[in-house]
């Protein structure tokens, strides 16, 4: 079954929240977490124009951090004696992963159908429907020529669990010729404990 997450957003420092995350894991590693960092993962977040007012310190710095919801009353407690702040709390109520493709060398689109022949447990595709096309013709005039001997290529979106989406994202962001997005998020309503 799906741990059920919760998008915790706080108002300090980074490094404070994640000594704070730390210290809850170190406490039991198996009763809390796991914890993502939603920058250090490729979650999005608010844009560029919110980093920059951060990076001068005109806004206060926001941590985005994703909870198993089943720990958001006990962080909440240990950050009341922090001197950290929770902004917001929200329910996540959908994740998604964008995708899309064009390669023209067979070895590459084998590595890309791998991988997506054996995706994480729990995450699902929608919207893949791979295309591969050749052209004998064109074999050998490649660097010449606007058309290619081999062309394989396709989009789709990934949606599933958070481990399992931020896995995939993790393994195709280290194959070429992938374009992916950051991973979204769908909020619901303000999470109480």
């Amino acid at each position: 079954m799906e741990t059920p997450y919760v998008e915790v957003v706080f108002t300090g420092r980074s490094e404070s929240v994640k000594m704070l995350l730390a210290d809850l894991n170190a406490e039991s590693p198996s009763a809390f977490g796991p914890f993502f960092i939603s920058s250090e993962v490729g979650i999005t977040k608010e844009g560029r124009v919110r980093k920059v007012l951060e990076a001068i310190q005109l806004v206060e710095e926001h941590v985005y951090v994703l909870v198993p919801v089943k720990d958001l009353s006990v962080i909440r407690k240990r950050v009341a004696d922090s001197g950290i702040e929770i902004h917001s709390a929200h329910v996540v109520v959908e994740k998604r992963l964008s995708f899309k493709f064009e390669c023209f060398n067979e070895e590459v689109a084998g590595k890309i159908t791998a991988v997506f022949e054996s995706l994480p447990p729990g995450v699902i595709l929608e919207g893949y429907d791979p295309k591969t096309k050749r052209d004998d013709s064109a074999k050998g005039q490649e660097l010449y020529s606007p058309t290619h001997h081999y062309e394989f290529s396709g989009q789709g979106v990934a949606k599933g669990p958070v481990k399992g989406l931020i896995e995939l994202r993790r393994t195709i962001t280290e194959l070429p010729h992938i374009e992916v997005k950051k991973i979204s998020l769908v909020l619901g309503d303000e999470a109480s404990d």
